[in-house]
């Protein structure tokens, strides 16, 4: 059986949706989290306190020991685990941005059984129910804007409300169907048609990471994308896929 740390930066909807998948997923694994308390830029100043430093050799959970708050925290981290996910918001409005470093981290946190896989939601988590229907097709083109008037939240609160905001409520199809949504849309971010893949290659989260930079560089803006429901995908790519392309009556997609 497996033992999993789930490092996340909030501790209100990161953990609410991953019960929700972890349900979906009908898992029995032990599954801990640790709540970062802080976003992606803090950390990468931790693990990487100048530019030209490498993760090679990090011991990541000593790193963000210092973040625990109290005793409880603090022991999560002393336990061992075989599988680690980080799971962050992109984060564009940083004051002091350090994207450079975040890039390392996408690079070095590839793989949960080795390094942790490290998961970004853009602009960040609410991102998975900003969609105004079910089906969604305009979902595709769905962008955030950097110096948008509105907070994101309140624009997806605003703007989703076909999409329920209780997550715990989500059964098998919403959840499903969302997921479909966003894996289709990280296809079109990796250059290929807005379409469900014949597979599902999480290596390529680097690309998806360099294009939303460029994106936010170039455009003050970045693709609405949730990659943390995507762990329905990751736990069993051929069974989700094929599930999908078999039944695709059953979802809204």
């Amino acid at each position: 059986m497996s033992n999993s740390l789930f490092i996340l930066e909030g501790s209100r909807d990161e953990p609410k949706l991953l019960n929700s998948l972890f349900r979906e997923m009908k898992k029995s694994d032990q599954q801990k989290c640790f709540f970062f308390h802080s976003n992606l830029h803090a950390l990468a100043n931790i693990l990487l306190p100048d530019d030209e430093d490498e993760l090679d050799g990090i011991d990541l959970l000593l790193a963000i020991k210092g973040n625990s708050r109290g005793n409880a925290e603090a022991e999560v981290l002393n336990l061992r685990y075989t599988d680690i996910f980080l799971v962050f918001d992109f984060e564009p409005q940083e004051d002091s941005p350090v994207f450079n470093k975040i890039r390392k981290m996408v690079s070095f946190f590839n793989d949960s059984t080795n390094n942790g896989k490290l998961y970004i939601n853009y602009p960040m988590m609410q991102s998975y129910r900003h969609l105004i229907a079910l089906p969604d097709p305009s979902f595709e083109y769905r962008k955030a804007v950097y110096d948008s008037t509105k907070s994101y939240k309140q624009l997806v609160e605003e703007e989703a409300t076909a999409i329920p905001s209780g997550i715990q409520s989500y059964d098998h199809v919403l959840l499903y169907s969302l997921a479909v949504h966003h894996l289709k849309k990280r296809e079109k971010l990796l250059g290929r048609r807005y379409a469900l893949p014949d597979d599902y290659d999480e290596s390529e989260d680097e690309k998806v990471f360099d294009f939303q930079c460029s994106m936010l560089k170039e455009n003050q803006c970045c693709y609405v994308l949730n990659t943390s429901i995507l762990l329905l995908v990751a736990y069993a790519p051929r069974q989700f896929i094929h599930e999908v392309k078999t039944h695709a009556v059953n979802y809204d997609i």
